[in-house]
């Protein structure tokens, strides 16, 4: 995905780095993401289809101890909220052991979401399924049209999904949906 002259500089920018909090602006989903119930899911279009530098990335992170990592993800259509894990199996969802950073996902504002492809009812399993397979995935929206506001504070930072009613006219009515807070140090999404 990166090679290994800018994966070394984008480790190196990780571990030098004296912000509180490390935003990385990620065209595709980074987590470890399963979806096996998918037929002929062939996982290429995320981290998934490079286990190998996602791997790298993720143990490299563990054993430099570098904390406060949000990556913030787009591209897929999709809303999502993920304690980041290296080994999903290694993962207890109750305590967040096994992860260690945090990635949300902005959905699109007016592309086509998964509703948009297939049914209604198929677009929601499909919700539901992501969900089951990833125990570290915390949200997942596949539907809805709006974008995603992170705030950074000291001491925590907040993730608020916004929705708007209707791509099909001019109408400045939304709402917010979901919110998630991460504090300084953790891994888990509250």
């Amino acid at each position: 995905m990166l090679g290994s002259e800018q994966r070394n500089w984008f480790l190196n920018a990780l571990k030098n780095s004296t912000a509180t909090w490390k935003v990385v602006g990620n065209q595709v989903i980074f987590s470890a993401l399963d979806e096996s119930f998918r037929p002929n899911a062939k996982g290429t279009d995320n981290w998934n289809g490079y286990p190998v530098e996602q791997r790298k990335i993720g143990d490299y992170i563990v054993e430099n101890k570098i904390n406060d990592i949000i990556f913030l993800t787009g591209d897929t259509h999709a809303s999502w909220a993920f304690e980041v894990v290296g080994d999903v199996k290694k993962y207890n969802s109750k305590t967040s052991a096994g992860s260690f950073a945090i990635e949300f996902g902005t959905p699109s504002i007016s592309s086509s979401n998964w509703d948009e492809f297939y049914p209604l009812d198929t677009a929601k399993l499909g919700e539901q399924l992501y969900q089951k397979f990833n125990p570290h995935l915390k949200y997942v929206n596949g539907i809805d049209h709006g974008y995603v506001i992170l705030t950074l504070y000291p001491d925590k930072a907040k993730a608020k999904w916004y929705y708007v009613e209707t791509l099909r006219k001019i109408d400045s009515k939304e709402r917010l949906s979901k919110e998630f807070t991460v504090d300084k140090g953790s891994f888990r999404l509250r």
